[in-house]
């Protein structure tokens, strides 16, 4: 495991420090796996939060699920910490409980713009993040949940008839999955005819974002980016 301490914060190695969490949280065996990704594939980056009481005790008050990926795996490497100020247990723990809070919510449309702003890779996104607000992510017209008015007999209703369906007003990332269901995934680009790329995506070619299934070419990554910036300078 590589550590990343650009800072020189000081170090300490994980079974140094005494778990406060107890039983807050839970980590899923899904969501382990994902941060366990993580940490191999980007090293430890991130500091923890500890409250060292007058023994020098070093309780631990923010990373107790990375904790407890490292002690699970074997990884022994000294990790970078923060002291954070409290006159005792009782307001560490009250700290702790701040820390952990989620004072704001991730929507569905929200990370479906951001993942869509900055270009990321959103399979790597989902497959390395978690947000309980979120549970699964995907399109919400997918949903199976039927109108009151129609015959509740009938299995799940999708498209249209959905109480969820959004119509234009989906997110970047869920058009983009209505695209590929109805278009399939793409293996060829129709602007440079390449088929030796290793990804090819949709591109929308009036840039409006709509769910016309005219308005959608198939591109490689290189060709995808050239034609959008040529609409950004048009």
């Amino acid at each position: 495991m590589k550590v990343h301490n650009p800072n020189n914060l000081p170090t300490i190695p994980i079974a140094d420090l005494l778990p406060s969490q107890g039983d807050l949280k839970d980590l899923t065996e899904t969501n382990y796996k994902k941060l366990k990704n993580v940490i191999e594939q980007r090293g430890f980056s991130v500091p923890v939060y500890v409250w060292e009481d007058d023994k020098g005790i070093k309780h631990l008050l923010d990373g107790h699920q990375r904790r407890q990926v490292l002690t699970t795996e074997g990884w022994t490497e000294p990790i970078p910490y923060l002291k954070i100020p409290a006159k005792d247990l009782q307001e560490a723990m009250a700290r702790l409980l701040e820390i952990t809070s989620q004072y704001a919510t991730i929507t569905q449309e929200g990370i479906d713009e951001f993942i869509g702003k900055y270009e990321l890779n959103e399979a790597e996104v989902y497959e390395s993040t978690s947000f309980d607000a979120l549970g699964n992510y995907g399109d919400a017209e997918e949903v199976d949940v039927v109108r009151p008015n129609l015959d509740t007999s009938q299995s799940g209703v999708t498209g249209e008839l959905n109480n969820s369906w959004k119509g234009d007003s989906v997110g970047y990332s869920a058009l983009h999955k209505w695209v590929a269901r109805h278009l399939g995934k793409p293996s060829k680009c129709e602007a440079c005819g390449d088929t030796s790329e290793r990804k090819y995506e949709w591109a929308n070619l009036s840039r409006q974002y709509k769910r016309d299934l005219k308005d959608w070419k198939r591109m490689c990554t290189p060709c995808h980016r050239a034609y959008d910036n040529s609409m950004d300078i048009a």
